[in-house]
C-alpha cells in the first residue's frame, strides 16, 4: 500500500507502508504508520487504529495551531513603548500646571481647559497617519525588489533581518525552477534560454550543434513527461456558469478559447504552462525554442512490451529513478535506455550527460 503525506510532511510521491517498524524513534519516518487525514494511493491493507482525536499527528498539529498566540512586532512594540511615554510626559505636565494654576490664582475652569491643551498637544495624533505612510513607501519599495510583504508592521523587522531560515524550496519561493546552468562535454556552460536571450549580440556558451550538446537536449526531452498545456484554464470559463442559453454560452466560450489562444502565442516558451514536475518544466522550457519537445519525442519514441505497455517506469520515493527504453539507432545497438535518477538524467549510451 502507498499512501500520500503531503498534508504532513510536503512529500508529494506516494510512499510505500510496510508491516515492519523501521522508525521506532521518529513516527513519521516509519513505515508501519498511516496517517489520519492522509490518502491512500495505492494497494490495500488491514491496519489497527492506534490514536483518534487530538492524540493523532494531525490533530496536535491542529492544537499548536490553535493554541499558538500572535506575537508583536519589533515596530509595534517601539510605538506603543513612544506613546506611553509620551503618554506619561503629558499628563504630568498637564496636572502640573493645573495645580500652578490654582496656586497663581486662576479659576478652575481655565485651569481644566488649560491642563486639557497642555494635555492634547503632546499627544502625538498625526503619529498613526505619518507611520502608517511611511510603511507603505517602505513596502513598495520592497515590491519592486519582488519582495511581498503580507504585514505593514514586518517591514521594520524584515529591514533588520540578516538571516532568513527556510524548511526547503517552496517556502519561499513560487516553485518556478529554471536551468541556470547545463554541463557536457566536461565543462560546465551557461544556459541562456534561446528565446529569451535572443540578441544579435548576445553570445552563447553552448552550440546547439555540438554532439555533446544535441545527446543532452535528446536525453533531457524524452526522459521528461512534462509538456505545454494547450487548453484553457478552468477559472476562464466560470462566467459561463452565469449564462443560460446554450447559443450564447457556446459563442462565449468560443470567444475565450480563442482570447486564450492569442494570450499563450504572444508569450514566451518560459512564461506558458506546462503540466509536469518542476524540474522536469524547466527542461522543456528550455530546449522548446530550439525543437519542439513532440518533434524530439518522436524521432525517439519509447518501446512496447509483450502486453502492450511502454517500456517505461515513472519516478517514484521506492526506486529512487525513472527509465524510459527507446528506439534510439547507434553504431551497436537499435536501442537505448535513458535513466533520470535523483533529477539528474543519464544515457546509458556509453555516455554520462546530466
Amino acid at each position: 500500500m502507498k499512501v500520500d503525506n503531503s498534508s504532513l510532511t510536503g512529500e508529494s510521491d506516494a510512499l510505500l507502508r510496510t508491516p515492519e517498524c523501521t522508525h521506532p524513534d521518529h513516527p513519521l519516518e516509519t513505515q508501519n504508520l498511516a496517517f489520519f487525514g492522509t490518502l491512500c494511493k495505492e494497494g490495500s491493507a488491514k491496519s489497527i487504529v492506534i490514536a483518534t482525536g487530538d492524540r493523532t499527528v494531525i490533530g496536535q498539529i491542529a492544537g499548536l495551531a490553535t493554541a499558538s498566540r500572535a506575537t508583536a512586532s519589533t515596530l509595534t512594540l517601539e510605538i506603543n513603548r513612544f506613546i506611553f511615554a509620551m503618554s506619561i510626559i503629558a499628563f504630568t505636565l498637564g496636572a502640573t500646571f493645573f495645580v500652578l494654576g490654582f496656586i497663581m490664582g486662576y479659576p478652575a475652569v481655565n485651569n481644566i481647559v488649560f491642563a486639557i491643551g497642555i494635555v492634547v498637544s503632546n499627544v502625538p495624533e498625526g503619529l498613526l497617519s505619518t507611520l502608517t505612510v511611511a510603511v507603505s513607501m517602505a513596502a513598495q519599495r520592497l515590491a519592486k525588489a519582488k519582495v511581498l510583504v503580507k504585514n505593514l508592521d514586518s517591514v521594520e523587522t524584515l529591514g533588520c533581518t540578516t538571516v532568513i531560515c527556510s524548511d526547503k524550496t517552496g517556502t519561499l519561493t513560487q516553485n518556478r525552477m529554471t536551468v541556470a546552468n547545463i554541463w557536457y562535454d566536461n565543462k560546465i556552460r551557461k544556459g541562456d534560454n534561446k528565446q529569451k536571450f535572443n540578441k544579435p549580440d548576445h553570445k552563447f556558451e553552448y552550440d546547439i550543434n555540438e554532439p555533446g550538446f544535441k545527446a543532452l537536449h535528446e536525453c533531457a526531452v524524452v526522459s521528461s513527461e512534462a509538456f505545454f498545456k494547450d487548453a484553457i484554464p478552468a477559472e476562464r470559463l466560470k462566467h459561463l456558469d452565469d449564462i443560460h442559453d446554450e447559443k450564447a454560452k457556446a459563442k462565449a466560450r468560443e470567444k475565450a478559447e480563442q482570447d486564450w489562444e492569442k494570450e499563450v502565442a504572444g508569450k514566451l516558451w518560459l512564461d506558458r504552462p506546462v503540466f509536469g514536475d518542476a524540474s522536469e518544466t524547466a527542461l522543456v522550457k528550455f530546449f522548446q525554442p530550439i525543437e519542439d519537445i513532440n518533434v524530439t519525442r518522436n524521432r525517439h519514441p519509447s518501446l512496447k512490451m509483450a502486453d502492450g505497455s511502454l517500456t517505461k517506469m515513472p519516478f517514484n520515493s521506492t526506486n529512487k529513478f525513472a527509465i524510459n527504453i527507446t528506439q534510439y539507432e547507434t553504431e551497436e545497438s537499435h536501442h537505448c535506455a535513458f535513466i533520470k535518477v535523483n533529477k539528474l538524467i543519464y544515457s546509458l549510451n556509453e555516455r554520462i550527460i546530466s
